[in-house]
C-alpha cells in the first residue's frame, strides 16, 4: 500500500466491569486509543462521525460505535496539526 492509503476502522466501546481498578471500562477501546498514540509519528488518526456514513446493511447502528480514519502520517503532514484532530463526516 502506499503512502495515500486509508484505513477504516469500526470498534465499539463495550463498557464492562473490571476487576483491574474496580471499575466499568472499555478496555478494547482503551488498548486501541493507547496505540494510536504510540503511532502518533507513523500514524494519524481521526474520529469520524458515523451519521455521515451511508448505511448499506440493514443494522442498528449502537450509540457506542467510533469509525476512526487512520493514514500515514507523512500522506497528511501537508494538512496541518489541526486538521488532524478534526472530526467530520465523510463525504459521499
Amino acid at each position: 500500500l502506499g503512502p495515500s492509503a486509508v484505513a477504516f476502522v469500526s470498534l465499539e466501546r463495550r463498557v464492562n466491569f473490571c476487576l483491574e481498578g474496580m471499575c466499568a471500562r472499555a478496555p478494547a477501546a482503551e488498548h486501541f486509543h493507547r496505540e494510536l498514540e504510540a503511532q502518533r509519528g507513523l500514524l494519524v488518526g481521526s474520529l469520524v462521525a458515523p451519521d455521515g456514513v451511508p448505511q448499506r446493511f440493514e443494522y442498528e447502528r449502537a450509540p457506542t460505535l467510533e469509525l476512526w480514519r487512520v493514514r500515514a502520517a507523512c500522506a497528511s503532514a501537508e494538512q496541518g496539526a489541526s486538521e488532524r484532530r478534526e472530526v467530520r463526516p465523510l463525504q459521499s
